[in-house]
């Protein structure tokens, strides 16, 4: 099956389908427009303004339809902005929250849970993104799950009762990868805006089902009952009409529009695991299972367009249908599919639940061996060899470090420790100094994460950072602040800072601060090009030359193939740039369009390559250069050439 094809052709459509989406709101604020300055024409003369009223409306009607047309589009915008801006604050959370989603505790021992867990950190450090937080819907036997969220650094994945239980680990990888696709592919930006654009037009059938109700008849006495008002009623109607009307096609595009999205989904996840039976095969329980994927929360029509499969379902069901036919899509993934569906029994229940038990004495076999890398994967993508090396590299953790990593308390001493272990000359100056920034407790945690540390091979750090993003995200506001602040000190503290101790504070910063300071964090459009930002490309390029090399003229050649692969005008090798600085540089390179962004890191790939060596520090350099332009990298294979990864 051509996945490849499928994911570049459901892209093309999804683009067609979105401006559609835009010109239909368009056209429902004109109507809307209109209805407000015939509105404002017939009530005139209700108003005592008259002829004279009337005639200037007459003569001026354009003004007046101009002025509708203002109002009804600031109302739009504004209530957009508003909701987006609530969906922005509360991130994956908010939303798994109003499902009625509970928290999974990164140090959870229950064994479904745990495999859960396993799967969503195995993922996250396959795919180069910070592990999501994950939430279990108790009350919901329908298999399901969604991943929402603004941003990466924001996400949440939840899944439903009846996924855990029911599924497999093959499969339950396979809805995981789906939801990563979405994650990945940035359809949950997609998917709040969306919302917003609808609630923005529902809101005038709000407004018309009140102005309808206020100006209904009603008795207001034992004996007096008060008449209609016309009017009122008139332009109620054509709200309600207009509004609502405006909601349901609204509604049928976004429709379509996430249709060729779980398409898209379903290829990834095919992608990602390289085992179409996983994701087929929980397709399958679906449709054998009398639960189906159906979800009871009072909110599920909201997020209907975010689940797994479909949550809820309508009187018109195949016209405002947020996913495909179950059957096209088993279809798509087993083209021999004999049209028959898993049988669900409590054996079914029984098996799920003794593999999760087995899995509990450690990570579980699950991955084939590590395999070939393929030369066709691009910055994010997976593949079963990424997925066997995540579990590698997480397995390599020495077990009292892994387990801490989930704990928030710990997890601050596993970061802390990280910080002064890889400054072994300083390390008790660090710790001295430690003890001035933090408590007693935590600079014993600290000190005992240190011995534990010793030995960790290089290649693990970056991974073991990822897995304590969840623990770190469940501290307080002050907690957060204290932490950040014992960071900065330890990192000033040796008057100097280095490619560790940046690359760590980067990742750390840039995953939590959209959870504890979403209002500061804001997401560039990308739309910049190499020739609005050239001091900022020779900046970043420059760096990775120098990095590693102490001869000039090694960096000179290799800066020169860099600039080579950028296909611009060659500047002169700048001297290389204190680490203090880099950050501002990534920040504004983040605005890149995603196909500038990839020549570049191709470049820096090309630039680190240069002597046919590539170093740990190298290795972890590019991905945390990558993670900041919003390129997730996956950590590379054992013996993998750099520029291969690149795509």
């Amino acid at each position: 099956m051509e996945f490849f094809e499928q994911q570049r052709a459901s892209k093309r459509n999804t683009v067609v389908l979105v401006v559609f989406f835009i010109l239909g709101m368009l056209a429902v604020v004109g109507s809307i427009a209109g209805v407000l300055a015939l509105g404002m024409l017939f009530l005139m003369p209700f108003v005592n303004f008259g002829y004279q009223g009337a005639s200037f409306l007459g003569k001026h009607f354009i003004m007046v339809l101009g002025a509708g047309a203002a109002l009804a589009g600031a109302v739009v915008l504004l209530s957009t902005w508003s909701k987006t801006r609530s969906l922005r604050q509360g991130g994956g959370q908010a939303v798994a929250e109003q499902l009625g989603g509970a928290l999974v505790p990164p140090r959870t021992v229950d064994p479904l849970q745990r495999r859960l867990v396993n799967v969503v950190e195995e993922m996250a450090i396959a795919s180069g993104l910070p592990v999501p937080l994950v939430f279990f819907l108790e009350k919901e036997e329908g298999i399901n799950a969604f991943a929402a969220g603004f941003h990466t650094s924001s996400a949440a994945v939840g899944v439903t009762k009846g996924t855990l239980e029911l599924l497999n680990r093959d499969e339950l990888q396979g809805v995981v990868g789906h939801e990563f696709s979405h994650i990945l592919n940035g359809d949950m930006r997609i998917n709040m805006r969306l919302i917003g654009l609808v609630f923005g037009i529902m809101l005038f059938g709000l407004a018309g089902v009140t102005l309808f109700r206020i100006s209904a008849p009603r008795s207001t006495g034992f004996f007096f009952r008060r008449k209609a008002f016309a009017p009122g009623l008139a332009l109620g109607a054509f709200l309600c009409l207009v509004g609502y009307g405006g909601a349901f096609f609204g509604n049928l595009i976004k429709a379509a529009v996430c249709r060729q999205r779980e398409y898209l989904a379903d290829a990834a996840a095919v992608q990602y695991t390289r085992n179409p039976d996983g994701i087929s095969g929980a397709l399958k329980k679906i449709g054998g299972y009398s639960e189906g994927s159906l979800i009871w929360s009072p909110q599920a029509h909201q997020v209907n367009h975010m689940f797994f499969n479909r949550g809820v379902t309508t009187l018109l069901d195949r016209l405002l249908a947020m996913h495909p036919p179950l059957e096209k899509r088993i279809l798509r993934l087993d083209p021999l599919w004999q049209q028959e569906y898993a049988e669900i029994t409590q054996a079914t229940r029984d098996k799920v639940a003794s593999q999760a038990v087995a899995e509990m004495g450690g990570l579980s076999a699950g991955f084939a061996g590590p395999g070939q890398a393929s030369p066709d994967q691009p910055p994010g993508a997976m593949h079963q060899a990424y997925l066997a090396h995540a579990r590698e590299l997480i397995a390599s953790i020495p077990r009292k470090v892994r387990d801490g990593a989930r704990q928030p308390a710990l997890a601050k001493a596993v970061i802390l420790a990280l910080l002064i272990q890889h400054d072994p000359k300083q390390t008790r100056d660090l710790s001295d100094l430690l003890l001035e920034l933090t408590d007693l407790p935590c600079h014993d945690e600290c000190l005992d994460m240190l011995e534990s540390l010793r030995g960790l091979d290089p290649r693990a750090r970056l991974p073991l950072i990822d897995l304590c993003i969840p623990a770190l995200r469940e501290m307080s506001r002050e907690e957060y602040d204290a932490f950040m602040r014992a960071m900065q000190g330890l990192i000033a503290g040796d008057k100097r800072i280095d490619l560790m101790e940046w690359a760590l504070m980067r990742v750390v910063d840039r995953h939590l601060s959209p959870h504890f300071e979403p209002e500061a964090t804001a997401m560039p459009e990308e739309t910049l090009d190499f020739s609005q930002a050239p001091e900022e490309c020779v900046q970043v390029l420059s760096l990775v030359a120098h990095m590693g090399r102490t001869g000039q003229e090694a960096a000179e050649q290799a800066f020169s193939l860099g600039m080579k692969e950028m296909a611009i005008a060659a500047p002169c090798l700048s001297k290389q740039e204190a680490m203090h600085s880099i950050g501002a540089v990534l920040d504004t390179l983040a605005g890149l369009t995603p196909e500038h962004k990839r020549t570049l890191l191709t470049a820096c790939a090309k630039i680190i390559s240069a002597d046919g060596e590539v170093t740990v520090n190298q290795g972890e350099f590019l991905r945390v250069i990558a993670d900041s332009l919003g390129c997730p990298m996956p950590p590379l294979l054992p013996g993998q050439p750099l520029v291969e990864i690149m795509g």
